[in-house]
């Protein structure tokens, strides 16, 4: 059984497809990223598997139970974390949790539990007005914990975090799979923060999905090529008209393993075809894809792919 089913899922707003015939299936006792620009439909899609918003087309399962036939049965075994925390900055740490438990009717140990996990029983004692927002942020992520969750659906959560505070996060839910024995769903629109963490993930973008499967499938073939020169615009709009797609990164110019899949002859074709239009081609080399090389290229193409039909 997986953890999440989602089928065909559609929601319109303002005549808008915000989230367009999505499909997922995502295992149990995982953490599956969902990557995508700030825009893209990632909360949307997010609610809308909470059953927080209804669809306009499609279905979700949880567990095998479908979200908008029996919402408390799909959702009695998940914790979320959507958008900004909900905490009362005039009581401590372990108060919010104590209050959100027994709305949980929870009992015992899970208040303690949930604190340790998220490296927050310390602070608890702490009023959440005195917290910085990385301590806020983890204290959310107890509350969702609550309850030792199957399922685990956290939206952007290094949000307005400095690099420390989302390094600490990170690794916090790469560690969450094994010690919750459960399934986390992270989005987020920073690359290496899914990167590092998830072992499956979603790239999307204007509402769809461009690509979906485990790391080591989307990264693994041929090597991208790397081009540094004087304009890197200019050179990817020659390079255009000659059918060779290259991403814009930095100040660098990146053509997708697909695109350069036939080595040292295209690499050559692609160093002529700049001198001889007179750019200064400084280096151009191959590199192992990256999750970023994976995205930008993606993205290039959809862009071009929209404006071919317009």
């Amino acid at each position: 059984m997986y953890a999440v089913e989602v089928e065909e899922l559609t929601k319109v707003m303002a005549g808008r497809h915000v989230v367009d015939r999505i499909s997922l299936l995502i295992a149990q006792h995982s953490v599956f990223g969902l990557l995508g620009p700030n825009g893209a439909g990632k909360t949307t899609l997010m609610r809308l598997i909470l059953g927080l918003l209804p669809a306009d087309r499609g279905r979700v399962r949880l567990f095998g139970h479908d979200i908008a036939r029996n919402r408390r049965l799909a959702l009695a075994r998940v914790g979320s974390f959507i958008e900004a925390p909900a905490l009362y900055g005039h009581l401590s740490g372990r108060v919010n949790l104590e209050l959100h438990a027994k709305m949980m009717r929870l009992t015992g140990t899970a208040v303690d539990e949930a604190l340790d996990i998220a490296g927050m029983r310390g602070a608890s004692a702490r009023l959440v007005r005195t917290y910085s927002l990385g301590m806020k942020q983890r204290l959310a992520l107890a509350k969702a914990l609550l309850g030792r969750p199957k399922l685990l659906i956290l939206d952007e959560p290094t949000n307005g975090l400095d690099p420390d505070g989302i390094a600490e996060v990170r690794t916090l839910i790469a560690d969450l799979p094994q010690r919750i024995g459960g399934t986390v769903i992270l989005s987020s629109h920073l690359l290496s923060e899914v990167e590092h963490v998830a072992s499956q993930v979603a790239i999307v973008r204007d509402g769809r999905i461009i690509a979906e499967g485990t790391l080591a499938d989307l990264l693994k073939g041929d090597s991208d090529l790397v081009i540094e020169t004087s304009d890197a615009p200019g050179a990817a709009a020659l390079l255009d008209r000659h059918g060779i797609r290259a991403a814009m990164t930095a100040e660098r110019l990146v053509v997708a393993g697909g695109e350069a899949g036939r080595g040292a002859d295209q690499r050559a074709r692609i160093n002529r075809l700049l001198v001889e239009a007179d750019f200064d081609v400084s280096m151009i080399f191959a590199r192992p894809r990256s999750l970023e090389d994976l995205y930008h290229g993606l993205a290039a193409r959809s862009d071009h792919a929209a404006e071919g039909a317009i």
